[in-house]
């Protein structure tokens, strides 16, 4: 596993002196830009993605070019989702950049994305919150956003090496937000998400 460290002590200050921010992490499929839009659009923050900062082989479904389907159908499980976590580390100097850039500015925004790892987001867990998922329900979600059925055998055995990569990094999320002490929020429970962006735009209107 990749472990990382918490925020430096630029980080801390900009975040004590500042207006509030919000970061969303999670795996694919849980809900994040969804949540974001939301809640950016009640307050007026500006949404980010860290899907924006960096290419990498994603939901195969949307791009069938050769490279990205040899990608899932040649390598193993394992190998693709430590290729994700290599992926997400390298991502770690510029996100960080990024969110010094937005404080620096006095701004409140919100950041979404699954290359935002609890286990380096620190202390700034007042400011973050997980998105999880049940396994069945993420594995039927994708499916049904994919149009599964509607593909190839190629395609599909792609499609399910995408999931099983979500459903890893989904466990993974889940068990570094606990330990990091980071709020979960379970997106297979439709009345806690609007909980949590009721409770979270009042306390920031």
């Amino acid at each position: 596993m990749i472990v990382g460290s918490g925020p430096d002590e630029e980080m801390k200050s900009l975040m004590q002196d500042n207006p509030p921010f919000l970061l969303i992490c999670g795996t694919s499929h849980v809900g994040k830009s969804t949540l974001a839009a939301s809640i950016g659009s009640t307050l007026g923050w500006p949404v980010f993605s860290t899907d924006k900062m960096a290419r990498h082989p994603g939901r195969p479904w949307e791009n069938t070019k050769p490279h990205v389907l040899e990608f899932y159908t040649r390598l193993s499980d394992q190998t693709i989702y430590t290729l994700l976590r290599h992926h997400h580390q390298n991502m770690r100097a510029g996100i960080d950049h990024f969110i010094k850039h937005q404080l620096r500015d006095g701004q409140s925004f919100i950041l979404e994305g699954s290359a935002l790892r609890p286990e380096t987001l620190g202390r700034r867990a007042a400011n973050t919150v997980c998105l999880v998922a049940d396994p069945d329900f993420l594995r039927q979600r994708i499916k049904a956003r994919s149009k599964y059925d509607e593909h190839t055998p190629e395609l599909r055995e792609a499609i399910d090496k995408f999931i099983n990569r979500s459903l890893q990094d989904n466990a993974a999320h889940h068990a570094e937000a606990v330990a990091h002490n980071i709020p979960c929020i379970d997106v297979t429970r439709p009345n806690s998400i609007n909980a949590y962006q009721t409770s979270f735009i009042s306390a920031n209107r």
